[in-house]
This record gives C-alpha cells, sequence and structure tokens, in this order.
C-alpha cells in the first residue's frame, strides 16, 4: 500500500508511549535504590535515578584543562517529568518535549559580580525549577552503542545485554536521547513563586554549570546522563530475533488536546529491518514535515475505556502480512494437485494479495495437465487431461469490528480471530478421437472445502498464543459428472474395450477427499508459530490483547514491566 503522510503506512511499527507512563517510570526509577553501584566512600547507595542533583563544580583554566570549580548546584530533587503538549519557547511542536526538574532544597554557588569585587556567594534554590527542551530525531537501533550510548560506556552495556539491545526502549535511555540536544536557548529557570529568575549572573551561572556538567562527566560511571546519572538494565535479555524487528526509527510526539498526560504521546516511528525502502522521503522529517505527525494520539484507535495502559503498539497491516501472516499461514496451506500423475501437469505462479489497506489476504494457484491420449476411437479408448485450482483465503478480526461504535469496556477480551477458508478444485476432461476429430465427452470434477478458526491473544516477552478454535480438515468433497450425450452413449452401449465406465472409476477415484497428509503439519506448524517472537522488546513491555482495524493494522495496548 502507498504510505500516506500523517499515517501508520509510512511506517512499519508505532510505539507511541504516555507522558504519564513516562513520569511514572521516572518515578519507579527515582525511588529504586540501585543495589549495583555503591558509593566508594560509604556513603547511601545512590538509586537509579538519584535524588541529589550536582551541577559543574568544574571549570576551564587558561590552558584548556579541565580543572575542580566551586561554582555549581547541589540540590535535592523531586522526581523529572517531561511535557508533550505545553512545550513552550524553543520547542517545536511533534518535534520536542521538555524537561522539568523540581528542586526541593539546594544551593548555587556562583561569582557575584554585582559589587566591586567579584564574591563568591551561596544562594538557596529551594523550590526552584529548571527545564528545557528537548529536540527529538531519527535513531538507528543497529548503530545504538555509537549514537545512544558514550564509547566508554559500550563495552560495559555490552556485556550487559549479549544478546537482544531494547535498552533504547527503556525510559532511562531517554536521558541519554536528550543529551545532545542544545538547552540553551530554551532554558528555564523559576524561582519558589515560579517567577522567572531574573539575575542574569544566576541564571547563567546554572546554565554554565548544565552544560560544563554534560561536557565533562564520568561515562563510564553513567552511561545514561542527564546532569546526573540514570542506571537501568535489563536483567534477562530476550535470546530470538522478533519477527517485527526494528533497524530504524524517528521520534515524534502527540500534544494532548485536553492536557492529558494520559493520552499525550512520545511515538517511535519504526521502520523494519531489511523490509523497508530507508530512503523514503516520507520517513525523513526534514523532506516531509508530516512524518510521524499523528492527531489524535493513537490510544485513541482502539476505544479503549478506563483501560490502564502505558500506550499502543501499532503494526501496519502491510507489515504483519510480510512478516507473519504469509509466511505462516498462507504460503504452508496452498494445497497442489491430487490426482496420481499430478507431476504432469504445468503449475502456475500463485497469485498472493495481502498487506494493502484491508484485514483479508489470500493465495491462489493453478495448474493444467496435457491431453493424454490413449489409443484409437474403435479400441475403445479415450483422451483425457487434468487440471484444477487451489486458493486460500483468510480474514481476521477483533473487538473492534465485532463492536464497530463505542467505547470498550476494559475487561473486554482483546484477541485477534482468524478465520482460513481453502478451496481445491480438480477437474478430469474426457474426449473420444475420431477420424473426424475429437467428439467432447464432458468432465468429472470434485471440490473440496476445508477451513479452521485460530485465535491469536499476546503472551510473554513479545510471543503470541495461537490456538485452533474450529477444525474442518482435510475437508469435505464433492464429486461430480458432467458428461455429454456422446458419453452417455458409449456409457450405456459398454461396447468397447477400456470403456468409459472403467475410465471414471478409476478417476474419481483420484478425486476423493483430500489426503490427511496434506495437514500433517499442522499441529506443528501452530506450535513454531507459539514460540517465535513476534514483537519487538518483549523484555521490555507486556503486551495487553491484540486489535486490528478495518484496513488490517494491529494494536496492542502496552504496559511497562518493571526492570530495574
Amino acid at each position: 500500500m502507498t504510505a500516506t503522510a500523517g499515517t501508520l503506512s509510512e511506517y512499519d511499527m508505532i510505539l507511541s508511549i504516555s507522558e504519564q507512563a513516562i513520569n511514572d517510570q521516572f518515578l519507579v526509577l527515582f525511588n529504586t535504590p540501585n543495589p549495583t553501584d555503591p558509593d566508594d566512600d560509604g556513603d547511601d547507595i545512590p538509586n537509579l535515578i538519584p535524588n541529589v542533583m550536582k551541577l559543574g563544580y568544574l571549570t576551564r583554566n587558561k590552558q584548556g584543562k579541565i580543572v575542580p570549580s566551586k561554582v555549581g548546584v547541589t540540590a535535592e530533587i523531586d522526581s523529572p517529568t517531561v511535557e508533550l503538549t505545553k512545550v513552550g519557547d524553543g520547542g517545536v511542536d511533534y518535534r520536542s518535549l521538555r524537561l522539568t526538574i523540581h528542586m526541593t532544597s539546594g544551593t548555587l554557588t556562583y561569582w557575584d559580580v554585582s559589587g566591586e569585587e567579584p564574591e563568591l556567594d551561596n544562594l538557596p534554590v529551594d523550590g526552584w525549577t529548571v527545564s528545557w527542551v528537548a529536540q527529538i530525531g531519527s535513531r538507528d537501533i543497529q548503530d545504538i552503542e555509537e549514537e545512544a550510548m558514550h564509547p566508554n560506556a559500550k563495552q560495559a552495556i555490552q556485556d550487559a545485554l549479549k544478546e537482544v539491545a531494547h535498552e533504547d526502549y527503556l525510559v532511562s535511555s531517554l536521558f541519554c536521547l536528550f543529551e545532545s540536544t542544545r538547552v540553551a536557548n530554551s532554558f528555564k529557570l523559576t524561582d519558589e513563586n515560579g517567577i522567572d529568575v531574573q539575575s542574569d549572573t544566576q541564571a547563567g551561572a546554572f546554565l554554565n554549570s548544565l552544560i560544563i556538567t554534560y561536557k565533562n562527566i564520568d561515562k563510564t560511571q553513567y552511561p545514561y546522563v542527564l546532569g546526573y546519572g540514570v542506571t537501568q538494565k535489563i536483567p534477562h535479555p530476550v535470546t530470538g530475533t522478533p519477527a517485527f524487528r526494528p533497524s530504524k526509527f524517528i521520534f515524534s510526539t502527540t500534544p494532548s488536546k485536553e492536557d492529558d498526560g494520559s493520552q499525550a504521546s512520545l511515538n517511535f516511528c519504526m521502520i523494519n529491518a531489511n523490509d523497508h525502502n530507508l530512503s523514503d522521503p516520507l520517513l525523513d522529517p526534514q523532506q516531509n514535515p508530516s512524518a510521524g505527525v499523528f492527531s489524535p494520539p493513537y490510544v485513541y484507535q482502539t476505544r479503549a475505556k478506563n483501560l490502564k495502559c502505558d500506550g499502543v503498539f501499532a503494526a501496519s497491516d502491510a507489515l504483519f502480512f510480510r512478516q507473519w501472516l504469509e509466511p505462516t499461514i498462507v504460503t504452508p496451506f496452498d494445497i497442489g494437485p491430487q490426482m496420481a500423475n499430478k507431476n504432469d501437469c504445468k503449475l502456475q505462479s500463485p497469485t498472493i494479495t495481502g498487506g494493502t489497506g484491508s484485514n483479508s489476504a489470500s493465495r491462489s494457484s493453478s495448474w493444467m495437465g496435457d491431453w493424454v491420449e490413449k489409443g484409437s476411437w474403435w479400441q475403445g479408448y479415450h483422451d483425457h487431461r487434468f487440471s484444477g485450482n487451489s486458493s486460500v483465503n483468510i480474514k481476521y478480526r477483533s473487538v473492534l469490528q465485532d463492536q464497530p461504535s463505542g467505547d470498550i469496556p476494559a475487561g473486554r477480551k482483546r484477541n485477534l480471530t482468524i478465520d482460513v477458508t481453502g478451496v481445491v478444485y480438480n477437474k478430469l476432461e474426457l474426449r473420444q478421437p475420431t477420424i473426424f476429430g475429437h467428439l467432447d465427452e464432458g468432465y468429472v470434477d470434485a471440490t473440496t472445502n476445508w477451513d479452521f478458526q485460530l485465535v491469536v491473544t499476546s503472551a510473554e516477552t513479545g510471543k503470541w498464543s495461537v490456538t485452533r478454535q474450529t477444525w474442518n480438515v482435510p475437508g469435505t468433497t464433492t464429486q461430480g459428472k458432467h458428461l455429454t450425450a456422446w458419453a452417455w452413449l458409449d456409457f450405456v452401449m459398454d461396447l468397447f474395450n477400456g470403456n468409459i465406465t472403467g475410465l471414471l472409476d478409476t478417476l474419481l477415484s483420484q478425486l476423493g477427499d483430500l489426503p490427511p497428509a496434506n495437514f500433517d503439519g499442522v499441529d506443528s506448524q501452530l506450535s513454531s508459530i507459539s514460540t517465535a517472537i513476534v514483537m519487538p522488546a518483549g523484555d521490555v513491555y507486556t503486551y495487553l490483547g491484540l486489535d486490528c482495524d478495518d484496513s488490517g493494522n494491529l494494536f496492542s495496548h502496552i504496559k511497562y514491566k518493571t526492570i530495574l
């Protein structure tokens, strides 16, 4: 399907995380001790987000070397928060967010130059708030160590995440991703009354402390940095490659018109590995201002009411078809000719449809044999020719189709139901050779209808659980005789050797029910489906059910796992 700017079809996947979920996860990290990083001085073990922010206390001397300084900020802080709707000065709609840190108590040490001689002054910053805007852009997951992590910390992180590196999805990585932004033009410092700090000396000292901390912090100690350390890792990485495997993504934000943090979202707009044109200009926000711009928020797509989730994962219909539906169901159940001399038939290239903007898919193929000439008409022989076709049709649906309008209660199960129907048609044409040509004697045929229904539910670590709901396999076969008058005359008179009676009995026996062997692999196929990883970052998120819309796109509500 052709990509349309500002829609899911631009990308393969969208992972939309709510502002509230990000802030809730910040709070988890803020309140959780880090037992793997004790303080060398015997002080209390810092939390995953240290509750004390230290900025500055470094300066560059005349020789260009970094040396200790008395200027800096030390403050106890509340858990950091992000704002996606009211970004303010320095921000760009759909491309920015504001990070805010409130200081409960602390001191700014700076040089007061208001008098005749500069004096080192200690200014209380109790109740002050500092914030700045982060511009967000594209990410290449395969280059995460080079792009998202400090080089000196690369090996340490690789050692912790040997299998599948999903740290880009962790809330702690947001600090790292935002670190490279230029904060000066959006820097905002307010006092305990919410009034902008008017002193350029004080605000400048605070900003300079922030910037010099960025540039000179010990990156081996704090691989995730935002003026203070943030550490988080995945304790049990998932082994295996998911079917939906992001290789690149850009960020965007979706503000909430109601200023509702559960609706405003940070969007990971993702491209599947080796399965998308990475140079598509629609994907580049610089070439396409609408790239990744979604309004209303994606959580509206599922019409969920009072569902406690952290966001929504969406996969395009094209990705679902290419990576799962076609290789899992469409192709394995395409059934060919069944007759004894099937190898003499010429199989036509199959026609496959799917991933074109609907919740359906199909595969059809056909075959045609040559006429088999058995002998002369006066000997009572008849020529015959096999042909036929096979088709598999798939439709999938969810509660969004079962309840096409209105809010859907939180307790309603969200599963994907897949209806699979198949038809196999075999035809045997008859003719009798004569000295004047061939006499058409009609044909016999057999039609086999088979079907089954699958229910797909989300499972642990990004897997799907697939169960059989109905099972009409190998199906029901109906035979027919469609003979001409010449054939019936021969049939009644029964005058010749090799008469049509024996021929029909032989040929119809080949056009019976489908051999069960056609479906011997179904159970093992379904078992392999249920052990395969489908969704990305299944060790970071819990996927809550599956939905699909009328265009065939998939949706799943997600919750962050508490990963410490």
